[in-house]
């Protein structure tokens, strides 16, 4: 496995959270924890862990109810282990390789080597910052190119910088042989139902992502994006489930989630999923779902009435108590052949897992 100088991922990135719940007094988790096992093999099932007046809590009961939330802490645990002792190699081997390389040409060391890289590449054509100007335009909230240009003079000249020094990196591990062999670690699995969802990819797919998110969610549209990346570059291998989340505060997010499991009754769930996430920001202003089910040519009729079926909500509540069982408190969160990630994750945070469960089930390449 190559070393690389890319960041390396750690695994509690953005989300829309429910609002806290924690009593009065009572602090956080801290961002690293020790992992805690999802049983114990010294305490019995029927011990009794609390009583009261008129019951008792058995122990067995209480790992049930906090299953998911220990999982999913361990799951955090050890990707953040491991992402540490990578990035430590990675740090280590691409330095060794960079010392090596600023002998060759005569400088003192590796950071000797990376400010001649950098000088080499200081400058960037009025062309270049024009177009990423015009490409990106909707960021820069209307401001002028030359009020901004020279912050985004800056940020081309320190990507070229960077796309330069990770190219040589690249060169310099294909010739020197690297080969990373520390074990990627064994992440727990929950079983996690697909319930009677529409499912986006083959029955037969080895990979199985379940989704629970919030239409409402800002995080959500970029695990949108996320996810069409996957079920683009692992097409036919991957089946996506979308399961409801809608979060409290999100006063449009059961509607939503309403919407398209009714457009999904009509056979058209997908189209009317992207068609919510593709316009969120403006979807309310724009006519709202029912412009969406027109647009993707829905018996308007068949559609009204089934969304204003009460038994509905039922369903996407239903789907949220799911989620919450296993232990989902904020939006999006994915589960991977049952492994959890949780936030809007980059992409290579999904490749990894889904590289190694193809490999397992041998299907990597």
């Amino acid at each position: 496995m190559r070393a690389t100088l890319a960041p390396v991922l750690f695994l509690a990135l953005a989300a829309c959270d429910q609002p806290a719940t924690t009593s009065p007094g009572t602090q956080a988790a801290a961002e690293f924890q020790m992992p805690v096992p999802t049983a114990s093999a010294d305490t019995a099932p029927d011990t009794v862990v609390a009583t009261w007046e008129s019951g008792s809590y058995s122990y067995g009961e209480l790992m049930e109810d906090v299953k998911g939330r220990l999982i999913k802490q361990e799951i955090e645990y050890l990707n953040n282990r491991y992402s540490t002792m990578r990035r430590a190699i990675d740090n280590k081997v691409n330095g060794a390789l960079l010392d090596a390389e600023a002998t060759k040409r005569g400088l003192a060391d590796k950071d000797a080597l990376i400010e001649q890289i950098n000088a080499e590449h200081a400058e960037v054509s009025d062309a270049e910052v024009e177009r990423y100007y015009e490409d990106n335009k909707r960021r820069f909230r209307g401001k002028p190119l030359e009020q901004i240009k020279p912050a985004v003079t800056d940020q081309l000249v320190q990507s070229k910088q960077r796309e330069t020094l990770n190219a040589l990196v690249e060169q310099l591990q294909e010739t020197s042989n690297v080969d990373v062999s520390l074990t990627p670690p064994d992440l727990p699995r929950l079983e996690v139902s697909v319930d009677d969802d529409y499912p986006r990819g083959p029955d037969d797919a080895p990979i199985t992502i379940v989704e629970f998110a919030d239409y409402e969610c800002p995080y959500c549209s970029r695990g949108y994006q996320t996810m069409m990346k996957v079920m683009d570059e692992y097409d036919g291998k991957v089946r996506w489930i979308f399961r409801d989340f809608p979060l409290s505060f999100h006063r449009n997010a059961v509607g939503y989630g309403v919407a398209a499991n009714c457009a999904g009754a009509q056979g058209k769930y997908w189209e009317m999923h992207d068609g919510i996430l593709d316009t969120q920001k403006t979807l309310s202003k724009e006519g709202g779902v029912d412009a969406v089910a027109e647009k993707i040519g829905l018996d308007m009729t068949t559609f009204k009435a089934c969304t204003a079926d009460d038994e509905q909500k039922k369903e996407i509540m239903a789907d949220m108590t799911a989620g919450q069982e296993l232990g989902v408190s904020g939006t999006p969160a994915f589960f991977i052949n049952g492994i959890m990630l949780s936030g809007a994750q980059p992409f290579e945070a999904f490749k990894d897992i889904i590289d190694r469960e193809l490999e397992t089930a041998g299907q990597g390449g």
